[in-house]
């Protein structure tokens, strides 16, 4: 049988994808770097009707202001119809946090994404409670972190990962408890086809459309290691596979094109 059968039952059979990608370039130009983002925010924008973005644009040398600017840019390319989050990868103190996310929420930003590192559970709770942008977070945390994160009303969108989170049972777990505290789940989702076929199984469970992250950047272990990859239709759609298990076969040639060592 399917994972979806096993975990309860599948509610739909197919889930709307959203666009992760959109990374920093290797240039010091700033308006050279706005301009490769924005372009293909652009184009994933057109195909998914959903993107998100990376913020923390001092790896490179640049100020919180270079982050909002970047963000404003994809908002005003992207048009106010398209759904656009931001993901910070913890690369904020809490007052540059607080600081960026007002002019995020003002943007009309979906939600801000790990604005501080995962330990901080009081800086995810003030910030839940002090901004008008949803906060979220969990691709980083295991079971009980999150009950900690949701008893404390520290996030509005909760992002567990299945390969990180102990499996399919515990965000199954992850996601009744985020059900019955009233906050959404939206799993985070990058990797492999294993990964990607094993949150799917996990999402085809969810009550309401809760949609799937689909990385769009260069990536072979995602785009040729099953023989019958998950993929996206022209509407930005991603079918459940039915098959048993995951659902995916994996091709034993790609297996051995990809293995680094026994």
């Amino acid at each position: 049988m399917p994972v979806a059968t096993l975990l309860g039952g599948r509610e739909c059979g197919a889930v709307d994808a959203y666009a992760t990608g959109h990374y920093f370039r290797p240039t010091d130009d700033l308006e050279e770097q706005y301009a490769a983002i924005c372009d293909e925010a652009a184009v994933n924008a057109d195909a998914f009707g959903r993107v998100k973005l990376k913020v923390g644009l001092a790896l490179l040398g640049h100020s919180p202001d270079a982050d909002v600017e970047l963000a404003r840019r994809v908002r005003d390319r992207v048009g106010p119809e398209v759904d656009v989050m931001v993901d910070a990868s913890y690369a904020y103190d809490r007052p540059t946090a607080r600081r960026v996310g007002r002019e995020l929420g003002a943007l009309g930003v979906r939600w801000f994404e790990e604005p501080v590192r995962p330990t901080d559970y009081d800086g995810y709770e003030r910030l839940s409670r002090t901004l008008d942008v949803p906060i979220a977070g969990g691709e980083c945390h295991g079971p009980a972190d999150l009950d900690r994160l949701l008893a404390r009303g520290a996030l509005d969108v909760v992002q567990p990962d299945v390969c990180n989170v102990g499996g399919l049972t515990p965000a199954r777990e992850v996601a009744d408890g985020a059900q019955h505290a009233g906050v959404p789940i939206v799993p985070h989702v990058w990797g492999t086809q294993v990964a990607l076929a094993a949150s799917l199984q996990l999402l085809a469970t969810f009550p309401g459309d809760p949609p799937l992250e689909f990385d769009r950047s260069a990536n072979p272990l995602r785009d040729n290691l099953a023989v019958d990859p998950v993929k996206t239709d022209d509407r930005g759609r991603v079918a459940v596979p039915e098959g048993p298990g995951l659902g995916v076969d994996l091709d034993p040639g790609a297996v051995e094109r990809y293995r680094i060592g026994e």
